[in-house]
């Protein structure tokens, strides 16, 4: 996920960051699905942990 990131800069300051649309429905699929999002965060605790 976020491989591949545009970051829109406007004088200087970070403004935007453009993902693909593919990214974005898993993203917003994962947002809207609880047991998803749970799954989700348990998956980065345990990657940070290791």
């Amino acid at each position: 996920m976020f491989e591949n990131i545009q970051i829109i800069r406007d004088q200087g300051k970070t403004k935007f960051a453009v993902i693909d649309f593919e990214e974005f429905v898993h993203i917003k699929s994962l947002l809207s699905d609880e047991e998803k999002l749970e799954d989700y965060l348990d998956y980065l605790h345990i990657q940070k942990v290791r």
